[in-house]
């Protein structure tokens, strides 16, 4: 027995040891989101989501009912304004994502420091930290895309079927928050085809289907909150659109009110964003995370391919898609390409390890 009592101390000493720096990066997040919090509303997307939370309303389009049901939770704290309650949420999910960054990039580096810093540059990126002080549903948005990845990953290194499972569920849920989330569905598809049987994966897809399913209901909260007729009823109001029918409940969960900014570019404007958002890629990754990430994800493609590939595709997707976004607000949309960045950053500095150790002396 006393054998087996020192094995689980060496297994915890090293937990503590590693994953205790993992923590540290998100605490110290944490701890800046919390100092720069808005002490009150900011912005009318702000506003109008924490009025959306509190009074369990009807917010525009896609309607962002899992946000506003964590976000009823959060105003019964019983610290400061609701608007500041509804603020912590974002900074809460923020220091989440970052840890769950952590985890994710030291499973595929195994090295917990260097996965701690490549999450700081995600964690401290203008755009994301901007989200992490006020009330948005992006950093809910990367915390569940980031869980989805780290899941998947869990599910293709040990081969157990509730791994893929919950990930299913999670990007259900996630979906519910910002529907954006669907491009997720390429690493899905990575995952499946690449593994070694992937034809007995194939037959989990029923089975995932069902779990999906369940991971949607959280838009039941729109007909049903529409029927209670609250305060705040953003749809009824500015469209009249009865969201207790199905042609109601689609124009809502597709955002068919914003389809008219999708690739609302012709072609040389359309390449004109895709530098832009690049540059914006810039701004937050700066120049050192910029070069980290190329040599990265070369080194990532190398030493673990179908993630590799899998991360590839998603940023794809975003960027192609919102690229063609005709808004002003591209900087927060184009956080799901900062996290993918940052992954790559991780491998970024081990591959400049290696340059530096190959130097003559």
């Amino acid at each position: 027995m006393s054998h087996l009592l020192q094995y689980r101390a060496r297994r915890m000493a090293a937990f503590s040891r590693w994953y205790g720096l993992l923590f540290l990066a998100a605490l110290a997040s944490l701890a800046v989101y919390i100092l720069t919090l808005a002490p009150s509303v900011a912005g009318f997307d702000s506003a109008e989501l924490v009025t959306g939370a509190y009074t369990l309303g009807i917010v525009h389009p896609t309607g962002y009912p899992l946000y506003l049901i964590l976000g009823k939770l959060i105003t019964y704290l019983p610290i400061g304004s609701v608007a500041l309650r509804v603020n912590l949420m974002s900074a809460l999910f923020a220091a989440g994502s970052v840890l769950l960054l952590g985890m994710l990039i030291e499973r595929w580096t195994r090295n917990a420091l260097i996965a701690s810093l490549a999450s700081l540059f995600l964690a401290f990126s203008p755009s994301f930290w901007s989200m992490a002080t006020v009330a948005e549903v992006y950093t809910l948005h990367i915390f569940m895309l980031t869980l989805t990845i780290l899941l998947l990953d869990h599910w293709s290194d040990k081969q157990q079927q509730r791994y893929f499972f919950a990930a299913v569920l999670i990007f259900g849920l996630s979906m519910t928050n910002h529907v954006s989330s669907i491009f997720m569905a390429v690493v899905f598809v990575i995952y499946l085809i690449n593994l070694n049987d992937w034809k007995k994966n194939i037959r989990l897809i029923p089975g995932a289907l069902l779990v999906l399913i369940a991971g949607l209901s959280p838009y039941l909260y729109l007909p049903l909150r529409y029927a209670a007729n609250p305060p705040l009823n953003y749809v009824q109001s500015y469209y009249e659109i009865d969201l207790t029918t199905l042609r109601g409940m689609w124009w809502m969960v597709s955002g068919e009110a914003y389809r008219f900014f999708s690739f609302g570019y012709d072609f040389p404007a359309y390449m004109r964003e895709v530098l832009e958002a690049f540059r914006l890629l810039i701004r937050n990754m700066t120049w050192v995370g910029m070069l980290l990430g190329l040599l990265g994800f070369f080194r990532m493609k190398t030493d673990v391919p179908r993630h590799a590939w899998a991360l590839f595709a998603f940023f794809g997707l975003n960027l192609i898609f919102f690229a063609g976004y005709a808004v002003a607000d591209k900087d927060t949309m184009f956080l799901p390409l900062y996290l993918v960045w940052a992954c790559w950053v991780g491998f970024g500095i081990i591959q400049a390890q290696n340059l530096v150790q190959k130097l003559p002396e």
